[in-house]
């Protein structure tokens, strides 16, 4: 619409061939037939359409932290469902380009197979099978076919959880795509789009752990702590799996930290939830949080993790201000 309206224009300012005399207005939307001698007028111009309305603001779960020789931030993050474009203005994502390095979690490139993390296996003679309800077997059995029964029965249950949760994960955006006509949700994780980035760059990445850290410390839970868990996740605490996908993508869009804490931590307090929680999360969170505080003592830096990392009383925003350093929530834009 605009360049048609910028011809309009041009053809209004230009000058008549032979008489040097400005075109008329009604003049301009004319065109003469090759030997005709009478002007052909042609269809009206189109209404102006209505301008776009503006796009709804930002609302990044971001944090900038004060207490070094430059700023940090700390941005949480869900794995899937929306992208950086989707929460961060143009500005705050050229806040990362400028950091003198970025802290993600894990390495996306790191393989993270079963077969080669020893401690994502039931010992000799144990069963998930077993270990499972009859009905929580048979629904992992339904929605991983392309696993075999054999292997997926050797597996400890944070490993059928991990598994199981990916596929939900890809089947929750493939329906979400399809109701939105099928416009593409966010294919690629934040964590692997930032670390992308990053490395086209040469940006200097530090990572909180390997996947074999995080296996080990998740397999210091209790195989049956863990499946009671597992279980209440399978069956949605009375709710569809599906629809809690979708609420917690909606939720981190609006930027609601108070909903997002009690997706996190309310949603099941069950006694092997706490203890859950306690190792899956806060134990983790105590283990990192030492290097990043020391980063941001020494220089500017990014740091992205799960959302679940961040928020809570044991979360990364908190156990930072313990340290004393000074954090800010980033207002919407």
């Amino acid at each position: 619409m605009k360049s048609s309206r910028a011809l309009a224009l041009l053809a209004l300012l230009s000058v008549a061939c032979g008489n040097q005399r400005p075109l008329s207005e009604s003049a301009a939307f004319l065109e003469v037939e090759e030997g005709a001698g009478e002007p052909v007028r042609p269809t009206e111009p189109a209404e102006p359409a209505e301008p776009a309305p503006p796009p709804p603001p930002k609302h990044p779960f971001l944090w900038v932290v004060e207490g070094g020789p430059r700023p940090s931030y700390v941005l949480g993050i869900i794995g899937a469902g929306v992208g950086l474009a989707d929460v961060l203005t143009d500005e705050q994502r050229v806040w990362i380009e400028l950091s003198d390095a970025l802290i993600l979690r894990l390495d996306p490139h790191e393989p993270v197979r079963a077969d080669q993390i020893p401690s994502s296996y039931l010992r000799r003679g144990q069963s998930l099978r077993r270990i499972l309800s009859t009905r929580a077997w048979a629904r992992l059995r339904e929605e991983l076919p392309n696993l075999p029964e054999e292997e997926l029965d050797k597996l400890r249950p944070w490993m059928a959880h991990l598994l199981w949760g990916q596929f939900q994960t890809e089947m929750q955006l493939a329906r979400m795509e399809h109701a939105q006509g099928g416009a593409p949700i966010a294919p690629i994780g934040m964590g692997p789009a930032l670390y992308a980035e990053a490395a086209g760059r040469g940006q200097e990445m530090v990572f909180l752990e390997t996947f074999r850290d995080q296996s080990r410390m998740i397999g210091r839970l209790s195989d049956s702590d863990f499946a009671a868990w597992f279980e209440r996740w399978l069956f949605g605490n009375g709710r569809p799996i599906a629809e809690r996908i979708e609420e917690h993508v909606q939720t981190y869009r609006t930027g609601d930290e108070r909903g997002m804490e009690e997706q996190i931590f309310v949603a099941d307090p069950s006694t092997q939830e706490r203890t859950v929680r306690r190792q899956f999360l806060d134990g983790r969170v105590r283990d990192w949080v030492p290097t990043i505080a020391r980063q941001m003592r020494e220089r500017g830096v990014f740091v992205a993790v799960d959302i679940q990392f961040v928020l809570g009383e044991h979360g990364i925003v908190s156990e930072l201000s313990r340290r004393g350093l000074t954090l800010r929530r980033v207002s919407p834009q």
